[in-house]
């Protein structure tokens, strides 16, 4: 019975030393590189529970790093305009994938939800930002999304203004690089 332990402790110690050695296993900590950033969205307007779950969707897959969603919830003619200018349905997920690796948060309040009658979602909301090197900058954005036949986004025209952060962030809204 002795040497049968004895076996199991050299065994042992062989199988962590080829854990170890093998680079399968080690003393430094793993940090996950793929992750997306941090989102909390929050709504002071609770009159319109439908746009405001669309609104959360939404701002959801823009933030996931896998674009596969936001994809879906967008027409192929897909435009964002913002101010005098747009973006076309590649040059938005390209947008969204640029703040997906530039942001390790984004916090959203919704202070102002409303549906017209041909189901067009207009919303006021405030976002601030977080960056990787710790900066953070604030926006205040209106917009209005409307859909095609099908239910997909077909344009979000939208106006937004920094209220906070560093000069070089104004165009954190709409930059593609």
């Amino acid at each position: 019975m002795m040497v049968n332990k004895l076996n199991r402790v050299e065994y042992s110690k062989i199988l962590l030393s080829l854990l170890f050695t093998s680079g399968f296993a080690s003393a430094e900590p793993v940090i996950e590189q793929d992750m997306s950033p941090t989102l909390t969205v929050q709504f002071e307007d609770q009159s319109n529970i439908q746009a405001n779950k669309f609104l959360e969707e939404t701002f959801k897959a823009f933030i996931d790093r896998d674009k596969s969603h936001l994809k879906s919830m967008i027409s192929e003619s897909f435009v964002q305009k913002f101010g005098d200018d747009k973006n076309t349905h590649d040059e938005f997920i390209q947008h969204a994938s640029v703040l997906s690796e530039q942001l390790t948060r984004m916090d959203i309040v919704f202070e102002d939800v409303n549906v017209d009658a041909d189901g067009t979602v207009s919303e006021i909301h405030t976002v601030e930002v977080t960056k990787h090197d710790g900066s953070r900058s604030k926006f205040k954005l209106y917009a209005f999304y409307y859909f095609d036949h099908m239910g997909a986004v077909k344009l979000i025209d939208e106006l937004s203004i920094q209220i906070e952060g560093a000069v070089e962030d104004q165009d954190m809204g709409s930059r593609t690089r």
